[in-house]
């Protein structure tokens, strides 16, 4: 709708997909990710951002679950750059790369986000193919990559992807990757990682 800058979601469950149809808007959660949340009910994706979005459209303070997709089960970025914060993605699934975040072609940003207990092929919380998701201050918690996919937390393609004071624990591949893959496209990329801790990640 023209001229709302802002939604504020009252606790609950929404069912998803939510789209944010390239609007620069802010949804925010009214008492946090404890008790507002975005729901893929196993079907889809939770939420969608696939239309030019900048960081002027920001999400805020949800629980994202039971998203299911073949990529990006609880959140599909295309061609999009928006800002994450405060959010828990848990229990997403994905049936081939990505399952709580698939970023294609983007520059998103996660600020203290925590991604835990998903599931995947190729990054069983987060997968990225080109572009350059950034991560702060965020967790990765028991997160699985399976089959004969890479990543246990993160699979990065061809991605400036940058961690900075994030954790990387109890993850678990289905390859000897561990918790992080990394492809840098022949040096035509520069992941980035600073003061991250990597603890108890392990091939299945």
């Amino acid at each position: 709708e023209a001229g709302v800058h802002e939604i504020l979601v009252s606790p609950g469950v929404w069912d998803g997909p939510i789209d944010t149809l390239g609007k620069a808007i802010t949804i925010r959660s009214s008492d946090g990710p404890e008790s507002t949340i975005i729901s893929g009910n196993g079907i889809g994706h939770a939420i969608t951002i696939h239309s030019g979005e900048s960081s002027d459209t920001i999400i805020d303070g949800f629980t994202v679950l039971d998203g299911t997709a073949n990529e990006g089960g609880g959140l599909l970025i295309d061609n999009a750059s928006p800002e994450i914060r405060n959010c828990v993605f848990k229990q997403n699934n994905a049936d081939y790369a990505g399952g709580a975040v698939r970023v294609t072609n983007g520059f998103p940003l996660f600020n203290q986000c925590v991604f835990e207990s998903n599931t995947a092929s190729w990054g069983g919380a987060v997968s990225s193919f080109s572009g350059g998701p950034q991560f702060m201050s965020c967790e990765f918690l028991n997160n699985e990559s399976r089959d004969d996919g890479r990543g246990g937390a993160v699979s990065a393609w061809t991605s400036d992807a940058r961690f900075v004071e994030c954790e990387f624990s109890n993850n678990t591949a289905a390859s000897n990757s561990e918790a992080l893959f990394i492809v840098d496209g022949g040096g035509a990329y520069a992941p980035y990682i600073e003061g991250t801790l990597f603890c108890n990640n392990s091939p299945s």
